[in-house]
């Protein structure tokens, strides 16, 4: 079972697709849309979207690994690096200047 701070988590809820979004943008210093997100895992944004709103269930792998980038924002990284979701170098240089590309057309 998955967990988030050492609790086990019985059930993933849509929160938890919004909180992974969330923690990758973290790591990457900025907002992450949903489309950017969607991009990052091999998934379209309408995908993302009914993670978020509770329409559809991401599957059992999708799930641990929404998970893991709770747990570790700094996962998302090697997620990145496996499916080329977004440019590798441009991706390490925003995190490791802490570059804040946030603003506008963000999607919520």
């Amino acid at each position: 079972m998955p967990t988030i701070n050492g609790k086990r988590i019985e059930e993933f809820t849509p929160l938890h697709a919004a909180r992974a979004r969330s923690a990758a943008g973290d790591w990457l210093c900025r907002k992450v849309t949903q489309t950017e997100f969607a991009k990052m895992l091999g998934y379209s944004r309408n995908t993302v979207v009914c993670w978020e709103n509770g329409t559809r269930n991401p599957d059992p792998g999708v799930k641990a690994l929404l998970m893991m980038v709770i747990e570790s924002p700094s996962f998302i990284g090697n997620v990145l690096k496996f499916t080329g979701g977004l440019d590798a170098q441009t991706t390490r240089d925003r995190h490791a200047t802490g570059e804040n590309t946030s603003g506008e057309g963000v999607e919520p």
